[in-house]
């Protein structure tokens, strides 16, 4: 049996969902897989801006997985996968 977890915390727009997300995998004591959805768009520096702010708050040791056309095909990759 694997010891994985997947939460996938929904919301509307500037509705709290990454911090929320962030403290939920604060309080655990496993390895966390950061799966950043957001599209970079060169043109909107406020945009920007926010992504700067995520990115700061993540804990180092956080792995990141970019995401930001194919949630499906990249959550399965998130993580190692463990053999038995």
């Amino acid at each position: 049996m694997s010891d994985r977890q997947l939460i996938l915390v929904t919301g509307a727009a500037r509705s709290g969902k990454s911090e929320w997300a962030e403290h939920l995998a604060n309080q655990s004591s496993k390895q966390i897989t950061y799966v950043a959805t957001a599209q970079i768009d060169p043109d909107d520096l406020e945009w920007q801006a926010r992504i700067a702010q995520h990115q700061a708050r993540r804990p180092a040791q956080w792995r990141v997985a970019i995401a930001p056309t194919d949630l499906c095909k990249t959550l399965p990759r998130a993580t190692p996968r463990i053999a038995f």
